[in-house]
Formats: structure tokens, sequence, C-alpha cells
């Protein structure tokens, strides 16, 4: 009999009398194993195998109108059939519940190389957080509106609420190193961003904003691999970006940027986090340890073994002189 648990909860059902559950439709379909559209209420095949956002189900139509389907197994993420995941995972509902009731405001950016599991990082952290406060932010690139405005203006907008988590997915960070990269920006506008930006995060954390910049590192024969699936995964497709398709020949370029990015604005009260990504489930645990391990709130230790982040996966970089000794041991990344 499958076990319900809370990734599921509002979509699926036990049907009495049944050791098998029933999911509700209408639901977001990822892919089956007979094509269909993403958007299409359901399967036509009385069964087969459905994989929804985070769960792969086998199943089998409960009646003619297809109004609900008899799921006869599941396949979790791996993650969350880890009880370590789960453990740090209660640790962040802790934390965000205090966070919450002392009003409180923390902004987590999530930077890095392409493929290099920022947007899944980011998921993995939120899986069981109260969706009313945190958000989600993942800026498409600007409009002409925008174009014409300061360059921060779209992101200070989405600066957190007294209470609430706020996740970059790419940040004012683009102006560093993508940007001049690409040829998005003149070195002008780069030099210029370059200049008050440190200025700005540190106004920002004396009025009360915590700051945590992630940056998740990959090995380049790491990327070419991830590149390589998202061209031929149906899943994955949709992730790739014309920035991901030169990434591998820009390599060098973003490496040299990266390395300016560090130098000059890692500082002790808002510094650079570099998390070893070529493992992404460690890579992802071991960023969620850094929050924890950041913040104080009650119950804090008590669901989780260990809190503190393993110093071979996550490196502080609070200066200058930290980047270089950085830079000096991961010419790789």
């Amino acid at each position: 009999m499958l076990k319900l648990q809370s990734p599921l909860a509002g979509i699926v059902r036990k049907r009495p009398g049944h050791d098998i559950v029933a999911v509700r439709l209408p639901i977001v379909v990822k892919s089956c194993e007979r094509p269909f559209e993403q958007s299409a209420p359901a399967p036509s095949r009385p069964f087969g195998r459905l994989q929804l956002e985070h769960h792969t189900i086998t199943y089998r139509r409960c009646d003619h109108s297809c109004s609900e389907l008899l799921v006869e197994d599941m396949e979790l993420h791996s993650l969350e059939t880890d009880p370590e995941y789960i453990s740090l995972q209660t640790e962040l509902v802790h934390l965000q519940t205090n966070l919450a009731n002392e009003s409180e405001r923390l902004l987590i950016i999530f930077e890095g190389r392409d493929t290099a599991g920022k947007g899944g990082g980011i998921m993995r952290f939120v899986r069981f957080l109260n969706p009313r406060h945190y958000r989600i932010v993942a800026l498409t690139k600007p409009s002409e509106v925008e174009r014409r405005q300061w360059f921060l203006q779209r992101y200070i907008q989405h600066l957190p609420d007294p209470g609430e988590i706020v996740l970059f997915d790419r940040s004012w960070y683009n102006r560093a190193v993508v940007e001049p990269v690409m040829g998005f920006c003149s070195m002008q506008k780069h030099e210029e961003f370059m200049n008050y930006i440190v200025t700005l995060e540190e106004a920002l954390v004396k009025d009360g904003i915590r700051i945590i910049k992630f940056w998740f590192s990959i090995e380049r024969k790491e990327q070419k691999r991830r590149l390589s699936k998202r061209k031929t995964e149906p899943l994955h497709m949709w992730k790739m970006s014309t920035v991901d398709a030169v990434a591998q020949q820009n390599w060098e370029a973003y490496s040299e940027f990266k390395a300016k990015m560090f130098r000059t604005t890692s500082t002790p009260w808002c510094p650079w986090v570099v998390i070893n990504g070529n493992d992404k489930d460690v890579a992802r645990k071991e960023a969620m340890r850094y929050v924890i391990s950041q913040i104080d709130y009650p119950k804090k230790g008590s669901a989780a073994k260990r809190i503190v982040p393993d110093a071979d996966i996550v490196e502080v970089i609070h200066n200058a002189e930290d980047a270089y000794r950085y830079l000096s041991t991961h010419k790789g990344h």
C-alpha cells in the first residue's frame, strides 16, 4: 500500500476500500509514455506511467470520464526519501516560522555558472516551507521600459517584506558576470555597478535585511555533461537558453569576471558563499546547512544531526584576500 506523504497533499486521496489512492484531475503533466500536451487534464490510455513535476506514478483510470486516476506506485525524488534532507527541511521550517513571527527579512541569492544547480537548489530549499512567507524571484530579460530604468530598480521592488524569505534565481549580479561576457551591457555600465553594489548591500544589511549570496560552482566537464542532457531530455529542454548554448566556449571569460566579482564584492557583512555543485544533492544539503548555521531560532538543531556545513563543500569569501586564496586553489571551476 502506498504511504502518502505531504509532497502530494491536496492532489492525492485514498479511495475507500482500496489499498491504492486516487489523483484528482486535472493535474499538471510533465511527461508520459505516450506523449500529450503538458496542459492536458489526463492521459487517454487506461493505464501506464505518468510523471508529475516531482513524482513518477503508475496509474490506471477509474472510470470512462477519467475524472481521477488510481495510483498504484509512486517514486519520490531521491532527496525526499533521504532522512538527512527531511531533517534539514524541518530545521528550515522552524527557521521560517521564527522569522515570520519576528518579522525578520531574509534574502538568499543563488548565482553560478549555467547548469550549476541554482533553480533546482531553490526548489529543494522551499519544498516544505510555508508558501505564504517566501517568494521565488526569477526575472526574465528586461523590457524596453526596464532597460531605460535604473538597473537595480526591477530588483529592489522584490526585496523581502517583514517576515518573508525571498530567493533570487540569478540577481543583480548578472551585471557582474553574465552581461559583460555576453555583451548585454557596456563595460562602463559594468564598472559603475561594481563601484556601487557593495555600498548598496551594506545599506540593505544596516536596514535589517539578512543577505546570503550563494555561488554554485561546477567543473567544466560537469557543465558539458549537464548541457548535453538539456539538449536531449524533454523535461530539461526548456532550460536551454542562448546563454547556455555558448557557456562552454565562454568558460574562460566567465572565470575572469567571476574572479573580479569575488575580489570586489566579497565583504564581511555580505560574503560570497561558494558551494561545490558537482554533486547536486550534496550541494543542496550543504547550502541548507549554511543558512541554518547563520540564523538563530528556537528549536535550532533539534531535527538535524549536523547543521554546520562541510568545509570541503562550502567556502566563505569575506574579502579580497580570501578571494585570491580561493581562486588560486580552484582554477578548474
